[in-house]
């Protein structure tokens, strides 16, 4: 299995120097803002599983 994070505008330096930057979002923000909207608890961890199937392509 693999895992990504989708950054969305935040700062992050508890990835720096830990993982590879790669790619970005060229559609689809929509999703990423609706993914934002959703309640958190004080990890800021989705109440909620969310599971997406994307495709990558190059």
């Amino acid at each position: 299995g693999s895992q990504f994070f989708i950054i969305h505008g935040k700062s992050t330096p508890w990835l720096e120097g830990k993982h590879t930057v790669f790619g970005n979002v060229t559609e689809g923000m929509d999703v990423i803002d609706g993914i934002m909207q959703l309640s958190r608890d004080s990890h800021d961890k989705p109440l909620e599983p969310i599971t997406y199937n994307v495709e990558v392509t190059n």
